[in-house]
C-alpha cells in the first residue's frame, strides 16, 4: 500500500497545487486492489510492473472526473467554463517530457538521433535504417542501448 501511496505521490508533485495526494488515495487503493486480486504471478510478470501503470491511471481518471465534475458544476451555475489552464494530463505529460528529452541530449549522437527520429519524429527504425545508411539490426541494437541508457539514468 505504502508503495501506491508513492506513486500518488508523485503524480500530485506533477499537478496543481489544488490537487493534493488526499485526492489520488482512495483511487489509488481500489487500483491496487483491483490489480492484486487480477495478478498472475505464473505469468513472470513483476507485480510492481504490472500494476504500477494501472495505479499512475487510476490518479489521472480520479484528476480527470474531479476536473469534468468541477466544469459541469460551474456551467450549472452559470459561469463560464472555459480555463486557459491546461488539463493535469497534458502538465504531468509535458513536465516528464522536459525530463527524458533533457536526459536524451545526454547520449551519444548517434542514439539521440534514434530515439529522437523514432519517438519525436514517429519514425520506423526500418525506415530510419534506410536513411542514415545503417542496417536495421545494428539500429535495433543501437535502439536498445540507448533506452538501456536512459533507464539507467533514470534509476
Amino acid at each position: 500500500m505504502e508503495w501506491a501511496h508513492g506513486i500518488a505521490r508523485r503524480v500530485a508533485s506533477l499537478l496543481p497545487t489544488w490537487f493534493t495526494v488526499d485526492d489520488l488515495t482512495g483511487p489509488v487503493e481500489i487500483a491496487l486492489l483491483e490489480r492484486a486480486a487480477s495478478y498472475d504471478a505464473k505469468r513472470g510478470i513483476p507485480f510492481r510492473a504490472y500494476a504500477g501503470r494501472r495505479i499512475a491511471g487510476a490518479c489521472f481518471d480520479s484528476v480527470r472526473r474531479k476536473e469534468y465534475a468541477e466544469r459541469a458544476h460551474q456551467t450549472t451555475e452559470g459561469l463560464q467554463a472555459v480555463s486557459a489552464l491546461p488539463s493535469p494530463e497534458a502538465q504531468a505529460e509535458s513536465h516528464e517530457q522536459v525530463r527524458v528529452w533533457a536526459q536524451v541530449q545526454q547520449l551519444p549522437p548517434r542514439h539521440a538521433l534514434v530515439i529522437l527520429a523514432v519517438y519525436g519524429g514517429g519514425m520506423t527504425l526500418e525506415t530510419l535504417a534506410t536513411k542514415v545508411d545503417v542496417g536495421s539490426s545494428r539500429l535495433s541494437q543501437i535502439h536498445h542501448e540507448a533506452l538501456r541508457m536512459l533507464k539507467g539514468m533514470a534509476a
